[in-house]
């Protein structure tokens, strides 16, 4: 019996999804999340949830301090080893590391308030559920603390903005982990079960469609 909650993660099923085979598959069958697939090439499910995350407004708008490159482009010139992964601060590593020197999910940053900006764990996730209401007035109050705490720790006015330039990224709107590892974990289900039971697969998409979506997706 097939246990769909514990699939094994197979080369074939993300070479599909690499090559951009992801038509009818959840989240991954939009235009733009399928370049993406393509470009990053994800390897793992863990993979595909960072790259469910990246297509979100604050990864794919917020600069780098180099004030040129977006956080998407780095994710993927870093993750080939195409450009090096760097950090504004050395503190950063840690909360960064498992994604490239990037900012993708809500909790990173609940977690820098927390452990860099040293504000109590209760207060650093107020932070972050303002973060993810996208609520801008309210963000914009308490940035002059931010810079202050930082300041205070040994920050430059250079690192410190990075960090603030987090901060409004993040509040364009970023995901949090739990929301994305579930939609990459249902995104390899879907690449899996139409990879290895295609007839089936494809019966069940079109029995569930409108024709209006069948001549659309032009799946006849």
């Amino acid at each position: 019996i097939l246990d769909v909650y514990n699939l094994p993660e197979q080369k074939e099923v993300f070479d599909d999804i690499c090559q951009g085979k992801t038509e009818s598959v959840f989240q991954l069958s939009f235009n733009l999340l399928t370049k993406f697939c393509k470009r990053i090439k994800p390897q793992s499910i863990k993979d595909l949830s960072d790259t469910v995350a990246i297509v979100r407004p604050g990864t794919l708008d917020a600069l780098l301090e180099d004030g040129k490159t977006t956080m998407a482009e780095a994710y993927i010139a870093r993750k080939h080893n195409k450009m090096p992964v760097t950090y504004a601060h050395p503190e950063m590593e840690k909360h960064l590391s498992n994604t490239y020197g990037i900012v993708l999910y809500q909790e990173q940053v609940q977690a820098m308030f927390s452990d860099l900006a040293e504000y109590p764990p209760e207060e650093a996730d107020y932070y972050r559920e303002l973060l993810a209401k996208k609520k801008k007035q309210e963000i914009e109050k308490f940035i002059p603390d931010l810079r202050k705490r930082l300041s205070e720790k040994g920050w430059n006015e250079l690192q410190s903005q990075v960090f603030v330039n987090i901060v409004i990224s993040a509040s364009q709107y970023g995901f949090n982990y739990s929301h994305s590892a579930a939609y990459g974990t249902v995104a390899y289900m879907c690449s899996f079960l139409k990879h290895h039971f295609p007839l089936e697969w494809w019966t069940a998409v079109l029995q569930n469609s409108k024709v209006e979506e069948i001549r659309d997706k032009d799946y006849a």
